[in-house]
């Protein structure tokens, strides 16, 4: 059973929490605003997006509309972000130009429903962690087999390099 725990540092023990909560979610009546590009912008719970590791900032997500009138750009940033209802995927294409010329590109992410976000990292125990390298293999796998993700769809917590995948 996916359990996430906090430390309450003001009683100093640790408790569990229901996996639809983060510790210090972003969201706010259902909205949260990151500035990006020296603007202002939006990012809505239970909405669609595609996230990915942010090039420039690794331990942050970059978080892009699917849906809405900010279809197609980011929207937010955060270092955790739980997910359902979604797919990992690899555009192969640009995946072998990396290969080719050595050089980071977003080609490769998770696209579904965003239910929540934060700027802390979350402590998540028991759950598969999975991670992608474009030099190591064409698609998401299981950092400790290395066996590649099987298609379908998903709920996880993505932070740091990877996603923990939940029940």
């Amino acid at each position: 059973m996916f359990q996430l725990t906090m430390q309450d540092n003001e009683h100093s023990e640790q408790f569990v929490t229901p996996s639809a909560l983060l510790t210090n979610s972003l969201f706010k009546e259902g909205v949260f605003v990151s500035e990006v590009n020296k603007c202002l912008r939006d990012c809505r719970q239970y909405s669609r997006v595609r996230v990915y590791r942010n090039l420039n900032k690794p331990s942050f997500y970059s978080i892009m509309a699917m849906e809405g009138e900010r279809k197609g750009r980011v929207c937010g940033y955060a270092k955790s972000i739980q997910l359902e209802s979604f797919k990992f995927i690899v555009n192969e294409k640009p995946r072998l130009k990396i290969l080719k010329e050595k050089r980071r590109s977003v080609h490769a992410f998770c696209d579904g429903i965003i239910t929540d976000a934060s700027n802390e990292t979350q402590h998540v125990s028991g759950q598969k962690y999975v991670t992608y390298n474009p030099y190591f293999s064409g698609s998401f796998f299981e950092k400790e087999t290395k066996e590649p993700v099987k298609p379908g769809v998903y709920n996880a917590i993505l932070q740091g390099a990877g996603a923990y995948l939940l029940p």
